[in-house]
């Protein structure tokens, strides 16, 4: 209401930059009860208002766009998002100069939603562009930096160059460790990171020495029944499980299966994960039935949550049809595949690798019951 009179007499005694600023804030009380149309609503004909009556390179209009571009990152429309940081970004450049705190912010959060985009070499770009200005204004050893570092990682991360990966992590923790000491969680944090690339580098020994080095500083900053906690637990058991150390991974698994439940309760979306990883590894022991019971599990919770309709379902019936296959249990194993493959074909369309691991699996039962001409017409839809 205060705003709302505020404006209309800023408009009538034609304050063009206090109209502005008055409407932008006014949006954000919108935004922060996640009303985000109707803060664009507010923000958006405002800026067109003001630039008729102002210059565009204002800083009042800077902000009013940045703003405007949260309301769409809010609601996950990235392209729009960028259009409206491109503008800010733009006219706080050509104001204030390259090298100032605002263009740091700004560009990371472009970088940030072009990571959110799978656009990893734009996302690096803006990424590279922000710590740069970073280290000129802040020095080496800041936080801010350090967290810069742990961004650029992450993206290396996605595009498994795992190397580059590291040695982002190594640098940041190296900040993070003599500013903030070795028991701090955003040690922890890179520990775990750099945990889950030696992982993913088959470097199995060197992944279990950083994942138990995170869990000794949340066990010590948490105690031993914390979500942090529990998640390292699943870290360090995907560790055992790709070294095919069933029984290790068995019991880590289980570890962080008793904290989710102790925490979050039987219902809970971390609870379902923890049983979907426990039936994985009793698969991968070859004990049919256990997994069988640990998936179904997952699944009651997860379906409750969730609803049928989403990935981690389709995936789990596809898991479920793997095991009635290997029971021999071909009906069974068809009627689940059949499952997996309507979600995945609603989610992600017909020409996803998803749907064609669906149809060859569909191809094999049909082959094993001796039903060529349906095994070879689901060939043809591959």
């Amino acid at each position: 209401m205060h705003f709302e009179k505020a404006g209309i007499l800023y408009e009538e005694h034609k304050q063009w930059r206090k109209y502005l600023l008055n409407e932008t804030k006014h949006g954000r009380c919108y935004q922060k009860s996640q009303e985000f149309n109707k803060a664009k609503a507010i923000i958006k004909p405002a800026i067109e208002k003001t630039l008729q009556h102002i210059n565009k390179s204002d800083t009042i209009v800077a902000d009013a766009y940045d703003n405007l571009g949260f309301q769409y990152y809010y609601q996950s429309k990235n392209d729009s998002t960028l259009i409206y940081w491109k503008k800010a970004l733009n006219i706080k450049k050509e104001l204030l100069g390259e090298k100032h705190k605002s263009i740091i912010r700004l560009y990371r959060n472009i970088g940030f939603v072009y990571h959110n985009k799978s656009e990893y070499d734009k996302a690096l770009e803006y990424y590279l562009k922000s710590v740069e200005i970073e280290k000129e204004l802040l020095g080496e050893k800041h936080t801010s930096v350090a967290s810069s570092y742990y961004d650029i990682g992450i993206v290396y991360h996605n595009k498994s160059e795992y190397d580059n990966a590291l040695e982002y992590y190594f640098k940041s923790v190296e900040i993070e460790k003599e500013l903030l000491g070795e028991k701090h969680i955003s040690v922890a944090r890179l520990y775990g990171s750099i945990g889950v690339v030696y992982d993913n580098k088959s470097e199995y020994s060197k992944a279990l020495e950083y994942h138990f080095k995170s869990l000794e500083i949340k066990k010590e900053l948490f105690g031993e029944n914390s979500t942090k906690v529990a998640v390292v637990f699943n870290n360090i058991g995907i560790v055992y499980w790709h070294k095919s150390e069933y029984d290790r991974a068995l019991e880590y698994y289980l570890k962080s299966l008793k904290i989710h439940k102790k925490i979050h309760g039987e219902k809970h979306k971390l609870t379902a994960i923890s049983y979907m990883n426990i039936g994985i590894i009793y698969s991968k022991k070859s004990e049919y039935d256990k997994a069988l019971e640990y998936y179904f599990k997952s699944f009651k919770i997860y379906n409750k949550l969730h609803g049928e309709k989403n990935a981690f379902i389709a995936n789990l019936y596809n898991s479920i049809g793997v095991l009635y296959y290997k029971k021999s249990e071909d009906n069974k194993a068809l009627e689940y595949y059949f499952k997996s493959l309507e979600i995945k074909k609603e989610l992600f369309g017909e020409k996803h690798t998803g749907v064609a691991i669906s149809y060859n699996n569909i191809g094999i039962i049909y082959k094993n019951k001796s039903e060529y001409d349906k095994s070879l017409a689901l060939q043809d839809l591959e």
